[in-house]
């Protein structure tokens, strides 16, 4: 790995300073070497002060390597005479450390290492020191990360994380990882963690690190998704090829809740993967869940399928937004929505019904159903007020991908024919799918009120 290759280099650094410390004059000489030993790795411009160097240590400060530059504000090298001249060091702090990493035509990468990356690692797979023994091949026994500070600047992708990170082989060999502020946005919608913790111990007799991840406070802003602020945890386990997180995300009042796991294998894309076990969101006095949703990491389009669960939905809601703010109701609806992304981008949804769990009321405005007949008059009549004891709302999908709707409710108006009983359904159609992608998005509340372009009525 680049990061492993770049310490390697800093330890044949820090014995060709603690030479250099006997000649006068030193540090310009020393500079020069310096930067003509990272040009030859791919490193370059390269620019740095040494500020101090002695027997059982090293400062650089201002450093700067390739152009754009990846900058330090300073560089601490701490040594050991004796254990120096075999390639090992005691200590590396690097503090205020800035990385930019910028998403181009062909992929990712990282300002002022472009030259050490298109390197070749003589075809070796990524690999993660997962015992004693590999991770006492490393130049160093301790390593930390003082105030860094990534920012990503992709097509669609953009953020800040900031990171204060620190390995350690004794006493016992640790990770820890901890950000603050850490803001990522993908289009109109954002994210910000408060504070993320990692904490890893290695377990050398399973050739693994264990350890957990929390995160205090998650919250998201969107136009298409309201979310109150979430608390997240979990465990994560890196083994030599892999790394396999597990956790739960939850709000206070949990009804937001997402317990989700992923695996990452470093050297097979086709084995990486996101689980979302369950989900639960509110949505319009109800809520929103599904569960078993597996998402492959390959980078490879294919359709995705699940299916949406929703439970005790607003009527009103519903209505309000099939009929443009028309209508009101009251009892609640229930029921399955499958639905299909597909490769290209395209929502599929899949015949679905969503039924009323007890009696309830709807008034509809007359505009909505037309039509200038005797039946038609008598329809609107009874919908004014009509009392339902049943309740259905069905959605289908034409191959146009408009998505129609048919209301169908048996029940009586206590004004009209003397409150006699009434079966009636009203077919809606028009494009009805941006209701589905909303729910799909975890709205907590419809906003986009849907066009209706026919209405047929039967009483």
């Amino acid at each position: 790995m680049w990061a492993r290759r770049v310490i390697s280099w800093f330890v044949l650094i820090a014995a060709l300073l603690a030479l250099a410390f006997m000649l006068l004059p030193w540090q310009p000489v020393v500079e020069r070497k310096i930067i003509a030993l990272l040009a030859e790795k791919g490193v370059s411009p390269a620019r740095m002060s040494l500020d101090h160097v002695g027997w059982r240590g090293l400062v650089m400060k201002d450093v700067a390597l390739g152009e754009p530059p990846i900058t330090l504000t300073a560089l601490t090298i701490a040594y050991h005479p004796r254990t120096l001249l075999d390639g090992r060091i005691e200590e590396v702090m690097l503090a205020g450390l800035s990385i930019r990493a910028v998403e181009g035509d062909s992929g990712w990468s990282v300002d002022g290492l472009q030259g050490l990356l298109q390197q070749k690692t003589r075809d070796a797979p990524a690999a993660i020191p997962v015992t004693k023994a590999a991770l006492q091949a490393l130049p160093f026994t301790r390593i930390s990360l003082r105030d860094a500070a990534v920012n990503v600047a992709g097509k669609k992708l953009q953020g800040n994380i900031s990171a204060n990170l620190m390995l350690q082989q004794t006493p016992a060999a640790k990770l820890t990882l901890s950000s603050n502020n850490t803001h990522l946005s993908y289009g109109d919608s954002s994210i910000t963690l408060e504070r993320m913790t990692v904490e890893l111990a290695l377990n050398d007799s399973a050739a693994q690190w264990d350890g957990t991840w929390y995160i205090n406070t998650m919250m998201g802003v969107s136009e298409a998704l309201a979310l109150p602020p979430l608390q997240a945890k979990g465990t994560l386990k890196l083994v030599a090829d892999a790394v396999a997180l597990a956790g739960t995300l939850r709000s206070d009042d949990e009804t937001v809740r997402v317990e989700f796991s992923m695996h990452y294998a470093l050297n097979d894309p086709a084995k990486s993967y996101v689980l979302v076990k369950y989900l639960r969101m509110p949505l319009s006095g109800g809520t929103l869940a599904t569960q078993d949703v597996k998402i492959i990491l390959d980078g490879k389009k294919r359709p995705l399928k699940f299916t949406l669960a929703l439970s005790n939905i607003a009527v009103d809601t519903l209505l309000q937004t099939l009929t443009s703010n028309r209508a009101k109701a009251s009892g609640a609806v229930s029921g399955e929505v499958p639905v299909t992304l597909l490769d290209d981008g395209t929502l599929r949804v899949g015949k679905s019904v969503l039924k009323a769990q007890a009696p309830g009321m709807i008034a509809l405005e007359p505009e909505v159903i037309p039509g200038d007949n005797p039946q038609v008059a008598l329809v609107r009549e009874v919908m004014k007020n009509l009392q339902y004891n049943l309740l259905a709302l069905e959605f289908a999908m034409a191959d146009d991908n408009t998505l129609g709707a048919t209301l169908a409710v048996e029940g009586r108006n206590p004004d009209v024919e003397g409150g006699r009983p009434i079966k009636l359904t009203v077919n809606l159609s028009g494009d009805l799918l941006d209701l589905i992608v909303q729910n799909v998005r975890l709205m907590t509340d419809p906003k986009t009120f849907i066009e209706q372009k026919n209405h047929e009525t039967t009483p």
